[in-house]
């Protein structure tokens, strides 16, 4: 089954709402008929089995488990929260001490022994958890594993009160926080669940709020960094603050006790003695001194040298981190329940970049373009495009790095595109594109150009299909010229495909 030897299943059942509800109890050792736990659970059938598969839990409505041993049950839940199928099925869990630890991986807590109806009060918040999964679309076909797994973090804040994540603080994560739950589900190293959060929030799905804010080595990313005042001519942590005097006579500049003689100051070039302060000597404020160099300075310089990796570095060159606890959006909401990230893909890279319109909105500005265009012969054109990632060997090599691909691609599209166009997204792929003042020759040069910038950052494994018209010229409404964009860019689809089988 997956969730360690020894462990036994129980099955219990109830009638709620006029559905039969069924329960996994998973615990170390059997439970008889008499036992308290299950006397706990009043009104419903016990079904025992001495071995399940995976396929039986992907059928039950609500999954418990009993601790008894403290490892085995954090790697029980763990194991739980790591399965799709599983990740957002209500769990409890029960045990007779501190439970605090497993409340990151857990709905519900019992501390046992307890009365009956606790037990019920908990089984009811567990069922009005479940009831909301009637909502969600689950044909999630479409999706690769990792966007399975987004949409389950969206179902899971849009089916649980408390509807936010929140980091724990971990010195084993290499940020020093994690998040303990998404870690289980993505399978990651701790801490690297924190980046599929970002992504996440990007694209508008879940909204984060700083709890803190942290600095990581720029070479190997870790948190563990040591600030340290070093000099800032040659870099020596061999520094020290002593009070400083500067002679005007001779100008000489020291330390003070090299200037102490017999309770009077003499100045040890000159060999004057320093009187009156103001007068005959000042106190400058460089009093920091160099055992190296020995320079004298007002501040030192913060230099960070990486516990981990033993890399130096000035303070700027850190990388700065905020730690976040998130809440799903209002866009996150209708993603869970649809089941379709409509920021995913292509367009969740430079929405913002592009400034997307609402294709309502970009509809009507099309409606006015098209007959300010026809009345003056202005020169606009529309374009639609499709980014389409080629399934060649070398693609998962050069596209894993999410954050390079998309600095890479709002930098081609930057480059391309001025912020008097006019755009919006039809699919996560695809969008609609106006090149204002610009006819129909001059904005094929500039898709040519984009795919030329593709070609090169990404060595083939990215292109840029696209149809476009010139609006002075086209003779129709708008729907009509779309429903054309739309054939002949499909046209180019299907071209695209028998190349590439």
């Amino acid at each position: 089954m997956g969730f360690g030897r020894g462990f036994r299943i129980k099955v219990l059942q109830t009638v709620s709402f006029l559905k039969t509800m069924r329960i996994c109890l998973i615990t170390d050792t059997a439970l008889k008929q008499g036992d308290e736990i299950l006397q706990g659970f009043t009104g419903h059938s016990l079904q025992q089995e001495s071995s399940i598969g995976k396929a039986f839990l992907y059928e039950v409505d609500y999954m418990a488990v009993l601790v008894e041993d403290e490892g085995k049950a954090v790697s029980t839940l763990k194991r739980i929260k790591s399965d799709l199928n599983l990740f957002l099925k209500p769990l409890l869990v029960l045990g007779y001490k501190n439970l605090e630890a497993y409340k990151s991986l857990s709905d519900e807590q019992i501390l046992l022994p307890v009365k009956a109806s606790e037990i019920s009060n908990k089984l009811d918040s567990l069922n009005s958890i479940a009831e909301k999964f009637q909502d969600f679309n689950n044909n999630l076909e479409d999706l690769n594993e990792d966007q399975q797994k987004d949409i389950c973090v969206l179902r899971y804040l849009s089916s649980r009160d408390e509807d936010f994540l929140s980091p724990e603080r971990n010195t084993r994560s290499k940020v020093g926080y994690t998040y303990p739950l998404l870690r289980s589900l993505y399978d990651v190293a701790m801490g690297e669940e924190i980046d599929r959060l970002e992504i996440l929030e990007e694209t508008g799905l879940i909204r984060g709020s700083p709890i803190d804010n942290i600095h990581t080595c720029p070479e190997c990313g870790l948190y563990n960094i040591n600030f340290r005042e070093v000099c800032p001519d040659c870099q020596s942590i061999k520094i020290n603050q002593e009070n400083t005097l500067h002679h005007f006579r001779c100008a000489y500049v020291g330390k003070e006790k090299d200037f102490a003689s017999d309770h009077k100051l003499i100045c040890p070039k000159c060999l004057k003695r320093l009187n009156h302060i103001g007068v005959d000597y000042d106190r400058p404020t460089e009093n920091f001194w160099c055992d190296s160099c020995g320079l004298n300075f007002s501040e030192p310089q913060v230099s960070c040298f990486c516990l981990n990796c033993t890399n130096i570095f000035i303070s700027e060159e850190a990388v700065h981190k905020s730690i976040k606890e998130y809440k799903i959006t209002r866009n996150g909401y209708r993603a869970a329940k649809e089941g379709f990230l409509t920021e995913s893909g292509w367009v969740g890279v430079f929405r913002k970049e592009l400034n997307l319109y609402r294709y309502e909105v970009f509809e009507e500005i099309l409606k006015l373009e098209i007959n300010r265009c026809t009345r003056y012969k202005s020169h606009s054109t529309l374009i639609h495009f499709s980014l389409r990632k080629l399934e060649t060997e070398k693609t998962a090599n050069q596209l894993s790095d999410y954050k390079s691909l998309r600095h890479d691609l709002i930098r081609i599209f930057q480059d391309t595109f001025r912020n008097t166009d006019i755009a919006t997204d039809v699919s996560p792929t695809d969008n609609l594109v106006v090149l204002t003042h610009t006819d129909q020759g001059s904005a094929n040069r500039a898709m040519e150009r984009l795919n030329e910038k593709l070609n090169l950052s990404f060595k083939g494994t990215i292109i840029c299909l696209f149809a476009l018209q010139e609006l002075s010229v086209f003779e129709g409404d708008h729907h009509l010229l779309l429903n054309q964009l739309q054939a002949r860019l499909d046209e180019k689809l299907v071209v695209e495909e028998k190349v590439e089988g």
